[in-house]
Parts: structure tokens; C-alpha cells; sequence
């Protein structure tokens, strides 16, 4: 007998960055946690989407510290302009950029 007709009750479907959007909400899977903080960003994020990774967050809450936010949000506004960049450049595919954003509170200023 097939291990997935041990295990599971439907076959496994394979999820990419180029399935339903729908699908991909509700089928996440593993998902990378990345620092808002991280230099490069930018570069990891397309460096992840190169290999397949469908599911990202950025964070801005338990992967920094308190005396780290305002410092990681002003990085992650850079490299954020620098993803749009690479979009407009036509070396990523905005339809497809599978990050989130992780905040641990929003404040109007």
C-alpha cells in the first residue's frame, strides 16, 4: 500500500509560487520566518523565491529585539523599495512574491 494512502485521507497536493493564491492561504506549509532586520532582504527574499519558497514572513515582532524595531523597520522600508525596484525591473514577478509581514503593533504617527 502507497504511504499516502496510509496517511492521508487525499493525496498530497505540491504547492509552487505560481499556484491558486486561495490554495496557497490555505495550504502554507512550512514558511520561513526572516528578521525584518536581515541585511539583504531583498536578495533573500528572490534567493528564496528561486528555489521554490512559497511562504514567507517577514518579522517584525519575535525575531527582533525591542531596541532593534525602529532601526528594522526603517530597513525593511529600504529594502522594501528596493523589491518594488526589482518588480518594475521586470526580476521578480510581483504576482508572485510570497512574503507576509509580521508587526507587533501598529501606531499612527
Amino acid at each position: 500500500m502507497q504511504i499516502e494512502k496510509r496517511f492521508f485521507i487525499k493525496n498530497q497536493k505540491y504547492i509552487t509560487a505560481a499556484s491558486d493564491k486561495e490554495l496557497i492561504a490555505h495550504s502554507l506549509g512550512a514558511t520561513l520566518y526572516i528578521p525584518a532586520n536581515h541585511e539583504k532582504l531583498s536578495k533573500k527574499i528572490a534567493d528564496q523565491m528561486n528555489v521554490g519558497v512559497v511562504s514567507m514572513v517577514i518579522c517584525l515582532e519575535d525575531a527582533i529585539g525591542d531596541n532593534q524595531i525602529e532601526e528594522a523597520q526603517r530597513m525593511l522600508c529600504e529594502e522594501l523599495e528596493q523589491i518594488q525596484k526589482e518588480v518594475e525591473c521586470g526580476h521578480l514577478n510581483g504576482n508572485n512574491l510570497p512574503f507576509y509581514l509580521c508587526v507587533s503593533e501598529i501606531q499612527n504617527n
